[in-house]
């Protein structure tokens, strides 16, 4: 018995700890920046315009967002993109944030998983 006492604990906490969320894909530091805006729900057209965002539309504008969590990361030319995950009410939706360079220039939304 004494030899399981060590185990379990070490095997709940791994699995309560890989079970919390979070994001374990590297962003670069606007990116970071960019998803610290929405530490309370906010609405992207409060956010863009901070970050060079030029465009006119982008995915998810109606809604006030909160909660960012980035997905996976993915370069398109000179484009670095993240799929993120947004909440927004009891939904939540992914988009796609691509930056060139320090520059924010493309929000789209992602592809429905199949």
């Amino acid at each position: 018995m004494k030899k399981l006492f060590f185990p379990i604990p070490v095997l709940f906490a791994a699995i309560i700890l890989s079970s919390c969320g979070g994001s374990s894909v590297e962003v670069s530091p606007k990116m970071s920046e960019f998803l610290k805006k929405f530490d309370k729900p906010v609405m992207l057209q409060d956010v863009v315009g901070d970050f060079g965002f030029t465009g006119t539309e982008y995915a998810l504008d109606l809604y006030e967002l909160k909660e960012p969590t980035v997905k996976s990361v993915a370069t398109d030319g000179d484009k670095t993109c993240y799929t993120v995950n947004f909440k927004h009410g009891m939904v939540d939706s992914d988009a796609i944030v691509c930056w060139n360079g320090e520059i924010l220039v493309e929000i789209k939304e992602a592809p429905a998983a199949n």
